[in-house]
């Protein structure tokens, strides 16, 4: 009943507050793109210079043959969201004060359910892999968790950060458990590598692709504290107090954000996990994602906040996977909660 009622409220919430929404320009970009693409072979070539998976943009392309317009896409990603919010609200092993503060927090109410764009996607497939990985032992839901997970690797770059890790896991798992490998889980291995392949080859950029085309090779004091400033501010995005808010930290020292960051970074990866494949599997999308934004593009509060969300997946998964579990710390149940709180 708990569960209906938080769901409702959400429900209302992101409504009221998607509805008094104005789209800005990465959201009508993907919109424009599907309404001057006549075809799919349009549609693939008009995006083709987007970086990003094509799942999204053929999602709008068939909700353009039923309900044409900006009204509509509003509607279908909030219902993505929603979806979501009744996976943590119903399946997630959480208490039920974590499960309300986790729906109401900053990701799963604004970033992922009022900007309307492809990540709640790929953060739908995370939480469904979640929901459905302590029946991974059926092949079914072998099969489900595979094709969630092609699902992460086809929204985003950021949610294929995070399939890539889940496929590793899945195996992982099985190595660790007794009969060692299942043939007749090749299938699923089948989706997730194709999943892999065909994020690959479908955001290959054009020759004369111009956005942020460089490499950062080297070693420079002060991207590497701007790199950690990122990665803490997923954990307490609490806005500064001005007109222009939208992303940035109440906190305005970089180097105290950066002392923030590495802090909760380290105290994410060896004090929250239980269990050895937890912490490897938190301790390698974090490196994946902190790498990338290092070297190739630093990213913003969306794309930085898969931290956040590979945090809560590990969480969730820890107490179905195989392994000695070692008892949880106090102080780190209490970091738990005021993480979510904040």
């Amino acid at each position: 009943m708990a569960e209906r009622v938080l769901f409702l409220l959400f429900l209302v919430v992101a409504a009221t507050v998607s509805a008094c929404h104005e789209f800005w320009r990465d959201e009508l970009q993907a919109w424009m793109i599907v309404r001057d693409s006549a075809s799919m072979a349009d549609l693939l070539h008009n995006s083709r210079y987007e970086g990003h998976p094509s799942l999204w943009f053929l999602l709008l392309f068939g909700l353009k043959q039923i309900a044409p317009g900006l009204a509509a896409m509003k509607v279908l990603h909030l219902a993505i969201a929603a979806a979501g919010a009744w996976l943590i609200l119903r399946f997630s092993p959480f208490s039920l004060l974590r499960r309300a503060l986790l729906v109401f927090g900053y990701f799963f109410l604004y970033e992922y359910t009022v900007i309307v764009r492809n990540y709640a996607v790929g953060v739908l497939c995370v939480l469904a892999a979640c929901a459905l990985f302590p029946r991974r032992a059926s092949r079914g839901a072998f099969l489900l968790i595979a094709l969630a997970v092609a699902g992460m690797m086809l929204s985003n770059l950021y949610s294929f950060f995070l399939g890539l890790a889940f496929a590793l896991l899945l195996f992982a798992d099985e190595w660790c458990r007794p009969g060692r490998f299942d043939p007749r889980r090749l299938p699923g291995y089948a989706v997730m590598a194709a999943g892999a392949l065909l994020f690959l080859v479908d955001t290959q950029p054009p020759a004369d692709y111009g956005y942020w085309p460089t490499w950062r090779t080297g070693l420079a004091i002060r991207p590497l504290a701007e790199l950690f400033a990122r990665a803490g501010y997923v954990f307490f995005p609490v806005p500064s107090p001005e007109l222009h808010f939208w992303n940035t930290v109440f906190y305005p020292n970089a180097w105290l954000q950066a002392a923030v960051g590495i802090g909760m970074v380290a105290a994410a990866v060896r004090f929250f996990p239980r269990k050895p494949l937890s912490r490897w599997f938190l301790g390698f999308v974090a490196a994946e994602l902190l790498l990338f934004s290092y070297v190739k593009f630093p990213g913003s509060f969306r794309h930085n906040g898969h931290l956040f969300i590979a945090f809560v997946a590990m969480c969730w998964i820890e107490p179905s996977l195989p392994g000695p579990e070692r008892p949880r710390k106090r102080a780190a149940e209490v970091l738990f909660t005021l993480v979510l709180a904040v």
